[in-house]
């Protein structure tokens, strides 16, 4: 997102928590505003990425003063408060003393930027409702790179973000290998682009970068982690399940989070798996490819309906094809009664003296072992969805 006045281009507001473009975006601005040889005086850098109030006051208190001081030789002088993270109404922008310093800094830009003066601000995030944020609008360029919230276009833009990486590099991966890649890596961009540059170096002349590749360098992000644990346990894959758990509490992960992420698994799990006995759900194609299509009763798209962005039919269709194939794992009997398990599981970690570990290993264990005979269906019920 992009707003600006044409009137007064002396302010560059550049901000989103996808940090990559926006570090990209205001390097390549200082770099067309500020020419290598001038930055010595043209150039003034203040850090503003704080851990408290104090700190966050002295640094509006430095770029305030760089504001009003004129350049040397009154020539163009750029001021750049770079990463700060006190414009929004978290806990440092929330605090009172660094309001009333914001408050001098949105009368400051109302009251007019000095000439040859030009600002830069760069930020993870910024109250889009602040008076602040407003006179940004009102005096300059204002620039948002964000992750979106809803996960699908997070993805959307996460894959469009790789393919460009990859052609760039001149690195080919099918559509499946693509997959596997933004499963472990995430949807952070500079995450993307630091893992294209380590396949690119790791796959040589070859230039064709396979699942293997993937698998071998490509470091497996805190979020692509969660979705790796569900889908070990959507796969009721005991051991892969169990190292998953460990690498995320070594990452300390919280376990009262990851048994939430598996009870909301396991209700997407009943569901599907409900609507799969009863008819209400038809699958075209295999394995994570598969499409969809809903024929509800009435009283039950009712239901549905009132769920909102809980909807199962909201539900990405490759997610909903993973989903499935691995719904059918599982009877309706098994997700119901791990599902109680799961919660009497959230019930111990929150009060009970137990090792979270212990108990998550535990659960885990009681879902996922399955006997000799259930094992053969398992194997070629997932060899036919193959």
């Amino acid at each position: 997102m992009t707003s600006s006045n044409e009137a007064a281009v002396g302010l560059y507001v550049i901000f989103g928590q996808d940090e990559f473009p926006v570090s990209e975006k205001a390097q390549a601005l200082v770099d067309r505003l500020v020419p290598p040889e001038d930055r010595s005086l043209g150039l003034e850098i203040v850090d503003g990425r704080c851990d408290t109030s104090e700190q966050a006051v002295n640094a509006l208190r430095q770029w305030i003063s760089a504001l009003q001081t004129v350049g040397l030789l009154a020539g163009n002088k750029v001021v750049w408060l770079r990463d700060s993270n006190f414009f929004d109404s978290g806990a440092l922008g929330g605090a009172s003393i660094v309001k009333e310093y914001v408050e001098r800094l949105t009368e400051l830009l109302r009251a007019g930027l000095p000439p040859r003066q030009t600002l830069v601000i760069t930020a993870s995030r910024i109250d889009g409702r602040s008076a602040f944020c407003k006179a940004c609008k009102a005096s300059g360029e204002v620039h948002e790179f964000d992750i979106p919230d809803k996960g699908y276009k997070a993805e959307e833009l996460a894959r469009r973000h790789a393919v460009e990486a990859l052609k760039k590099a001149g690195l080919a991966m099918s559509r499946d290998t693509l997959d596997a890649f933004l499963d472990r890596v995430g949807v952070e961009t500079r995450q993307i682009m630091n893992e294209v540059a380590k396949l690119d170096v790791f796959v040589g002349t070859r230039r064709k970068v396979s699942p293997d590749d993937v698998e071998a360098v490509t470091c497996v992000s805190r979020e692509a982690a969660v979705w790796d644990l569900s889908d070990a346990i959507g796969e009721r894959n005991l051991g892969k399940a169990l190292k998953t758990l460990q690498q995320l509490l070594f990452q300390k992960e919280s376990a009262v989070g990851l048994v939430m992420v598996l009870e909301r698994q396991l209700r997407e799990l009943m569901i599907v798996r409900e609507a799969l006995d009863k008819g209400w759900l038809h699958v075209d194609g295999r394995g994570g490819r598969s499409s969809a299509t809903w024929n509800l009763p009435r009283e039950i798209e009712e239901v549905f309906d009132r769920l909102g962005r809980r909807d199962p039919r909201k539900i990405h269709p490759y997610r909903m094809g993973r989903i499935i194939s691995q719904g059918r794992l599982f009877s309706l009997s098994e997700l119901a009664a791990a599902r109680i398990d799961a919660l009497a599981a959230h019930e111990r970690i929150v009060s009970t003296g137990v090792p979270q570990s212990l108990i998550l290993e535990l659960l885990f264990a009681k879902l996922l072992c399955v006997t000799a005979s259930r094992n053969r269906s398992v194997s070629g019920l997932t060899s036919s969805l193959q």
